[in-house]
C-alpha cells in the first residue's frame, strides 16, 4: 500500500457524531423508531460532543456530521446551531466540512434563519416522495406540504442571504416500491432553487429491515463475491451514548469497538478491535461477524478508486 494511502486511512475521513438518536418520523425503511431500537433514546451531552470534536482537531478529515440514527433538530434549534458553530470553529481551519442530514419536518421559517446564521458547510434534506401519497407512505408522521414548504423557504433564504457558495444544500431521495413511480415529480419539485436534487440507495440495516418488501426496481446487485467493506477504513460512528459502533448500519450498537470517554478517536480507529474486524473482512470472513453477516451495503456500491492501491 502506498504511503499516501496509509496516511489517508490513518484517521477516519468522515466522523458521524450522533447528537441524538431520537426521531419524530416513522419511515418504512428505518428501524430506529421501532422496538428494534433497544438502546436508550437520548441527546449527546456537551461533554461527549466536545470530546469528539476536539479529538478531530489537527487530523485529516473531510467531513464531520452531526447526525446518525436520529433527527438532529430535535435537540433544539439553538442548541444545534451552537454545536454547528463549535465544530466549525474547531475543524474548518483544517479543511473539514461540518453539516448534517435532516428530514426537514422541524425546519420552520424560524429554524431556517437560525441554522442559516450558523452556516453549516452542508445540509441535506432526506425527502422520499414525488407526490403526497408516496411521501407520507414512506415518511410516516411527516406532512408532505409542510416539508416541501420548509425546504423551499430554506432554499429561498439561502439565495437571498447570499449563502449559496457557503452552504452546500441538497435533497436525498431513496427510491423504493412505495415511491418509484413518481421519481420524475420529485426531480421537478425544487427546480430553480440552486441546490442538488439527488437520489440514494436502499440498504437493509445489516439485516434488520426486510429490503425485499420495499426494495426499488432501480437497484441492482454488483457484487459477485464477498469483499471487504471499505467503510471500515473511512467512517467512524459515535453514538449519542459515547460508544463507537462498528458502522452506520449498526444503529443499535451491537458491535461496539470503543468509547470516547475512555479513549481518543485515533486510539479506537487504530486499535486492536477494529483492526481484527478489518482483517476478517480482508480474509473474507465477515460472515463470522454478526452485524456484517446479513448486511447488503457492499452488494450495491462500488469500490473507491484508492482501494486496490
Amino acid at each position: 500500500m502506498r504511503d499516501e494511502i496509509r496516511e489517508m486511512i490513518a484517521f477516519p475521513s468522515c466522523v458521524q457524531c450522533e447528537v441524538t438518536n431520537r426521531c419524530q418520523a416513522k419511515c418504512v425503511m428505518c428501524p430506529v423508531w421501532t422496538d428494534k431500537m433497544t438502546r436508550k433514546r437520548e441527546t449527546m451531552t456537551w461533554e461527549i460532543f466536545g470530546k469528539v470534536v476536539d479529538d478531530c482537531v489537527g487530523k485529516k478529515i473531510d467531513e464531520f456530521h452531526l447526525h446518525q440514527s436520529g433527527e438532529p433538530l430535535l435537540i433544539g434549534i439553538d442548541e444545534l446551531a451552537l454545536r454547528v458553530r463549535y465544530a466549525k470553529d474547531k475543524l474548518n481551519p483544517q479543511g473539514t466540512k461540518v453539516g448534517f442530514y435532516t428530514n426537514g419536518g422541524l425546519m420552520t421559517e424560524t429554524a431556517s434563519e437560525v441554522i442559516l446564521d450558523a452556516q453549516p458547510d452542508f445540509i441535506i434534506f432526506s425527502f422520499d416522495g414525488g407526490i403526497k401519497e408516496d411521501y407520507e407512505k414512506v415518511r410516516a408522521g411527516l406532512n408532505f406540504e409542510e416539508v416541501v414548504a420548509n425546504i423551499k423557504y430554506f432554499a429561498k433564504r439561502r439565495i437571498e442571504r447570499n449563502l449559496v457558495d457557503k452552504i452546500r444544500m441538497g435533497t436525498m431521495f431513496i427510491p423504493q416500491k412505495a415511491n418509484e413511480n413518481h421519481v420524475a415529480e420529485y426531480l421537478d419539485l425544487f427546480k430553480g432553487l440552486q441546490f442538488d436534487v439527488g437520489t440514494g440507495g436502499l440498504n437493509n440495516y445489516a439485516g434488520d429491515i426486510d429490503d425485499e418488501k420495499i426494495m426499488h426496481r432501480f437497484q441492482h446487485k454488483i457484487r459477485e463475491e464477498e469483499r471487504p467493506c471499505w467503510r471500515l477504513w473511512t467512517t467512524m460512528v459515535v453514538q449519542s451514548n459515547s460508544k463507537i459502533s462498528l458502522c452506520c448500519s449498526d444503529f443499535n450498537g451491537t458491535q461496539i469497538i470503543g468509547d470516547v470517554r475512555n479513549n481518543t478517536i485515533e486510539e479506537i480507529w487504530q486499535g486492536k478491535k477494529l483492526e481484527a474486524i478489518r482483517k476478517m473482512h480482508i480474509e473474507h470472513k465477515q460472515n463470522l461477524i454478526p452485524i456484517c453477516k446479513n448486511c447488503d451495503v457492499m452488494d450495491y456500491i462500488g469500490v473507491p478508486s484508492w482501494w486496490y492501491a
